[in-house]
This record gives structure tokens, C-alpha cells and sequence, in this order.
């Protein structure tokens, strides 16, 4: 059998033992919160770190072939988020958000869990916009297609595209070119017109 008739199947088998680990994961806390009023136990949610799960998410949304099967890896990422799984760094909520939306499984519940609260929180605190890495934003903005789908405020378009004229000269081409084109997916409210072609322009202009 040809390598590339093998991957497949490989594939469909990592994702299913990857669903499998992540229900049990979800579940073994579900009964150990109910029982212990909420006090994570640290053996029962070691089976996939927030590294993994968000590495493993954005790795299978890349496959130029998405199979039914790895739906369970998107499946269960959900479940956890829900389950308040994990502790996700912001770069980690990002990937998640940007694979989400990529296969477009789960893109209202993770919008709101993960993509909506770190806008929110850029618009709070003034120095997290300065803190934010190049790479966490390009990931945020594609994210951030998903909110575009369920209705993006004026607000939430300013300060990502203050954070997105600001990070432009540190940038990279590759990096430009995917905040670029992930701008383009984004549909803007009429009030937040301007600041949307503000930075559309900045990637022209650096």
C-alpha cells in the first residue's frame, strides 16, 4: 500500500484516540468538580496539557483533507473549553480559534468561550495591547473570523486594528501577508469601516 493511502488512516486512528482521551479527560473532571466543589484534581486532567490540545487542534486543521474522523479531536477541545479544561495562554486560545474556524465546527461556542474574552480584555487593559506578541495577534485576528460570523462590534474592530497598525513594523512579510488576509475575512459593523481600512492600509504602507 502507497505512504500517502496510509495517512489516512493513521490519521482517523490518532484523532479517535484523541477524542477518547479528551472525553475521559472532561468527564474525570466533571465528577471530581461535582465532588470536591470545584478543586481540579491535577491527575485527572494530566492527559492532555493546554500545549497539546491547542497544538493538536491547529495541526489537524491544517490537513489539506479534513476526514470525518477528526472531528473528535475538535469535538473534544470543545468539550474541554466548556469544561473550563484548561488554563489556555493567549497564544494557545488563538490557535484553537483559528482552527475552529478554519474547519468551522464549534465556531459560536469557541468565539465566545476564548476569541470574545481576550478582545475584551484588550480593550480593559491598555498595556495587554502593547504586551501582545506579533504571532498571538495574526492568530487572534484570524480567530476573530468566527466573531465576524455571529456579529463583530465597532469596539472590538478598533482595538484589534490599533494593535494591528501598532505590531505591523516589528511583523515579518509572512506574518503581514496572514494578518492581511485574515483582515479580509473579517465583515465589519458600518461604524468601524475606518478603523477596518486603517488596517488594511497599514500593510500597504509598511
Amino acid at each position: 500500500m502507497a505512504r500517502r493511502e496510509r495517512l489516512p488512516c493513521i490519521g482517523s486512528s490518532l484523532a479517535a484516540e484523541i477524542g477518547q482521551r479528551l472525553s475521559k479527560q472532561t468527564a474525570d473532571t466533571g465528577v471530581h468538580r461535582a465532588a470536591h466543589e470545584g478543586r481540579a484534581d491535577a491527575g485527572a486532567v494530566s492527559a492532555l496539557s493546554a500545549r497539546q490540545a491547542s497544538a493538536l487542534t491547529y495541526a489537524f486543521s491544517k490537513l489539506r483533507t479534513q476526514l470525518p474522523e477528526y472531528s473528535r479531536v475538535y469535538h473534544g477541545v470543545c468539550n474541554g473549553i466548556r469544561s473550563n479544561l484548561w488554563l489556555l495562554s493567549r497564544l494557545q486560545a488563538a490557535l484553537i480559534g483559528t482552527a475552529i474556524v478554519d474547519v468551522e465546527l464549534h465556531v459560536a461556542d469557541v468565539s465566545r468561550l476564548l476569541t470574545r474574552p481576550i478582545i475584551e480584555k484588550l480593550m480593559l487593559q491598555e498595556e495587554m495591547q502593547g504586551a501582545l506578541t506579533v504571532d498571538e495577534l495574526r492568530y487572534l485576528v484570524h480567530a476573530c473570523i468566527g466573531l465576524s460570523n455571529t456579529g463583530i462590534g465597532a469596539d472590538e474592530i478598533q482595538v484589534l486594528s490599533l494593535c494591528t497598525i501598532r505590531h505591523l513594523p516589528s511583523a515579518r512579510f509572512s506574518k503581514t501577508a496572514h494578518l492581511a488576509s485574515s483582515w479580509l475575512q473579517i465583515r465589519p459593523p458600518s461604524a468601524a469601516k475606518q478603523a477596518y481600512l486603517d488596517a488594511l492600509i497599514g500593510h500597504t504602507l509598511n
